[in-house]
């Protein structure tokens, strides 16, 4: 057990996590890191759960030469005891199609002498792969046997997004 986070290790840590950098991103994780980024690896090959150091640098490398970062705006950043936890809006360019991609990742971090032991990404991966193919994936859902559908709700409707990939309401 640890005193509590520093939080300005949490912020240099989700800042080197921004430049994609595996160089900058090194000094933070622990040897035997487990680390999960959540979303379709057939698509994304730096998704998937990674163990150790070496894993996890070799997915961000992967993901430099995928993905240029444009933009990252860190929303929220908490920090509790040995945990933080960050809300970033994310803009990169897809490097083989060069669509403009915009997604919101949550990100979960648990340290142990300022080094990151377990860490898990969720991004609006649904939003991203439709960016990066260009195009809305068809959505529409088989009808379940019994089951009414709500009031207002379609299998075929989905919220509309603007031109940064947001859904209506999002800022």
């Amino acid at each position: 057990m640890t005193d509590g986070l520093d939080r300005s290790v949490a912020e240099a840590f989700y800042d080197a996590l921004a430049s994609r950098s595996a160089e900058l991103i090194a000094p933070f994780l622990d040897e035997d890191v487990d680390w999960l980024m959540v979303g379709p690896v057939e698509l994304f090959a730096f998704c998937g759960q990674h163990y150790g150091r070496a894993t996890v640098l070799e997915a961000y490398r992967r993901l430099s030469e995928n993905e240029v970062a444009r933009n990252n705006v860190r929303e929220f950043l908490l920090v509790d005891d040995d945990c933080a936890a960050a809300l970033t809006r994310i803009t990169n360019i897809e490097t083989r199609t060069g669509h403009e991609i915009n997604f919101r990742v949550a990100h979960f971090a648990r340290f142990r002498d300022s080094k990151v032991i377990e860490y898990c990404g969720i991004p609006d991966s649904l939003g991203k792969a439709e960016q990066t193919l260009g195009r809305q994936l068809d959505m529409t859902l088989a009808p379940l046997s019994g089951v009414p559908t709500p009031p207002g709700f379609s299998a075929r409707s989905r919220p509309a997004r603007d031109d940064r990939g947001c859904r209506a309401g999002c800022r």
